[in-house]
């Protein structure tokens, strides 16, 4: 993850955060820790996982102009297909649709 996505990555934390959300950055992949090699989350898991307002949220962070690799789409799909909410965040603008998401819901009920 470059510089770009770091500071993406912890304007999103700090969004979620302060809106009532828990999420933790996760290392995915294989990684030198001086020399052995650590195995992180399988290829393809999202950059943060949490909950918020009471749901399973998933978020890939990623540049304007990156793109999702085969492996994030395929973790993507089986996220959603059990019910997890997965989004790609490009800034916090991509986010604040979860706290429209949730208000959408209370207001229908």
């Amino acid at each position: 993850m470059g510089k770009a996505e770091n500071s993406i990555t912890r304007a999103v934390m700090a969004y979620l955060t302060m809106h009532g959300g828990h999420v933790v950055r996760v290392q995915s992949g294989s990684f030198a820790v001086g020399t052995a090699y650590v195995r992180g989350a399988e290829p393809g898991t999202a950059d943060l996982i949490g909950v918020f307002r009471g749901r399973a949220i998933a978020v890939e962070v990623k540049t304007p102009k990156g793109k999702q690799s085969p492996s994030q789409i395929a973790w993507s799909e089986r996220w959603r297909a059990s019910g997890g909410i997965y989004l790609v965040a490009r800034g916090i603008d991509d986010v604040q649709g979860l706290l429209e998401l949730r208000q959408d819901r209370k207001s229908t009920r």
